[in-house]
């Protein structure tokens, strides 16, 4: 059994990285507007 010493904003940057590896950066955006993380799309 592994003991992970990670500290929360550790891991969360860890997941960070893992979705950013696995998602485009569109969709990323997209489901974070769609779950209310954001509330507004930006304007370029």
């Amino acid at each position: 059994m592994t003991i992970n010493n990670d500290t929360p904003v550790e891991e969360l940057r860890m997941l960070g990285e893992e979705f950013r590896n696995k998602f485009s950066i569109h969709h990323l955006q997209e489901l974070a507007y769609q779950t209310g993380m954001i509330q507004r799309k930006r304007k370029f």
